[in-house]
């Protein structure tokens, strides 16, 4: 996929956040793959459009799979950027994390 994914990453991410909830096998499977290989293509500039929407679903509260899968998504890119680029995105990502940490399903608090 490489650099060239990353526009389309913004619109992709919600999709397969939400999949990670399929009651399907098989399709939780391929969401978890298909989450890292997105991830992992997203440089730290592109945090800036990536992670306002991992937060926007983690707010969401779809599933607790795909709260779980933010929460997870937030630390490995948070881990990976720079200060600069995380920076700016600290209110929202500190507000969405502290909310899950009371959220009812215990492997939401525990990736909170």
């Amino acid at each position: 996929m490489g650099h060239i994914f990353e526009p389309y990453a913004a619109n992709a991410i919600p999709i397969i956040l939400n999949k990670l909830g399929d009651k399907v096998t098989e399709v939780k499977a391929a969401a978890e793959e298909a989450l890292k290989a997105v991830l992992s293509v997203i440089c730290p500039q592109g945090l800036a459009v990536v992670m306002p929407t991992i937060v926007e679903v983690l707010n969401s509260r779809s599933t607790w799979q795909a709260s779980v899968g933010c929460l997870t998504s937030i630390a490995a890119k948070v881990q990976s950027a720079g200060r600069t680029q995380i920076a700016a995105m600290i209110p929202a990502i500190m507000s969405a994390c502290i909310e899950a940490l009371s959220d009812t399903k215990p492997e939401v608090q525990e990736a909170a």
